[in-house]
């Protein structure tokens, strides 16, 4: 389990982003492969995405867990083939729908 109620990205595009975590969750994916594209920069930065656009390429970040505390290092990019650019922009539209939603959703401490 772990005690910190986020999960902070640490480098590359998702500098500064912190995920929320549930109370009580009992893992955290140990590597993550995430799109990159203007929109989604747009939006973690609370901004509207703008005009959709497919990403691309992928940001690859590593768990961190040092003292009980858990964040995500970014480890460097890639381009993303065909089909995983096709299922990253599945991915990016759930995103978007999820920020109409609730634009800053704030985690309990």
């Amino acid at each position: 389990m772990y005690p910190s109620a986020t999960v902070a990205f640490v480098g590359g595009p998702y500098d500064g982003y912190e995920h929320c975590v549930e109370p009580g969750e009992q893992c955290l994916h140990e590597a993550l492969d995430l799109p990159i594209s203007a929109n989604i920069i747009r939006v973690l930065g609370g901004e509207d995405p703008g005009a959709r656009r497919a990403p691309r390429s992928v940001a690859v970040y590593r768990l961190m867990v040092r003292d009980g505390e858990c964040h995500y290092a970014f480890g460097g990019t890639r381009l993303a083939g065909r089909r995983e650019a096709r299922e990253m922009n599945e991915w990016c539209r759930e995103m978007f729908r999820a920020w109409g939603r609730s634009q800053n959703s704030d985690c309990e401490e």
